[in-house]
Order: structure tokens, then C-alpha cells, then sequence
């Protein structure tokens, strides 16, 4: 479990009327991941302060989110829900599995050998090419 040294305002609350937030896991200056419940299924949601962005900003932000919720494409990640809760601050919701970065498959498992690394780098060529194509780059 993710430790916070103050009073998460989030947890265990019910954001968009159906994501039971269960835990944080991890934190930045203005945001909160948390693995919430919804349909009996794992959710990981993420919230964005609320005086993150100004009005045009989050209207942006709103926008491309949008975008993105109605890709498909096996390279990037699906963007389930978003939205804002009621003081605000937006929250979008991906898939409830936890994953890792490339960073940490390197820590875990030490140098890539080429032909992994070829099928890593075609991976993400084709997912940044499906999001330029949706307009989101």
C-alpha cells in the first residue's frame, strides 16, 4: 500500500458515480493513482488537482481525452472513462492493470538483447503513430 503522510480526500469515495476508490499507489505534486472498483472489476484512476489547469487548458485536456477514449489501437494504452468530480479536479480511468516502465523491466531483467529491443521500439513507433494519426500528438 502506497503510504500518504496526510488525509486522502479521495479514498474510499466514489468518483463518476461508479469508481469506489480502494488504494493509492502511487502520488506527484498535483496528482493521485488509485486502484478503484467498478462492476465488480479492477479500475486504475487517476486524478489531476483541480488548480492544475486553467479553463481553456482543461477544456483542451477534456478534448484530447475524448480523442483518445475512442482510439483503439493494441500499442497504447485504452483510456476507459474521464471526467471531473465534483470540485473539479479531472480523473480518467485505464484498465486495472498495474504495469511497468521500461526503466524498471531494465532494472528487473538487465540489458535488452537487440531483437527485443527492435520489437519495443516497432511497438512504440506504431502506437505514436496510431496517436499522430488521432490527432493526439
Amino acid at each position: 500500500m502506497h503510504e500518504t503522510t496526510h488525509i486522502d480526500p479521495f479514498l474510499g469515495t466514489t468518483l463518476g458515480g461508479r469508481y469506489l476508490l480502494r488504494e493509492c499507489v502511487a502520488e506527484g505534486l498535483r496528482w493521485r493513482r488509485y486502484v478503484a472498483e467498478t462492476e465488480g472489476r479492477r479500475a486504475l484512476l487517476t486524478t489531476l488537482s483541480a488548480t492544475l489547469l486553467d479553463t481553456e487548458a482543461l477544456s483542451r485536456v477534456l478534448e484530447l481525452c475524448g480523442r483518445l477514449a475512442a482510439l483503439e489501437h493494441p500499442h497504447v494504452s485504452p483510456l476507459l472513462d474521464f471526467g471531473r468530480d465534483p470540485a473539479g479536479a479531472l480523473y480518467i480511468v485505464e484498465p486495472g492493470e498495474l504495469w511497468h516502465d521500461l526503466g524498471h523491466e531494465l532494472e528487473l531483467k538487465g540489458a535488452l538483447h537487440p531483437p527485443r529491443c527492435v520489437e519495443l521500439l516497432q511497438q512504440l513507433l506504431e502506437g505514436l503513430g496510431a496517436l499522430h494519426s488521432a490527432g493526439l500528438t
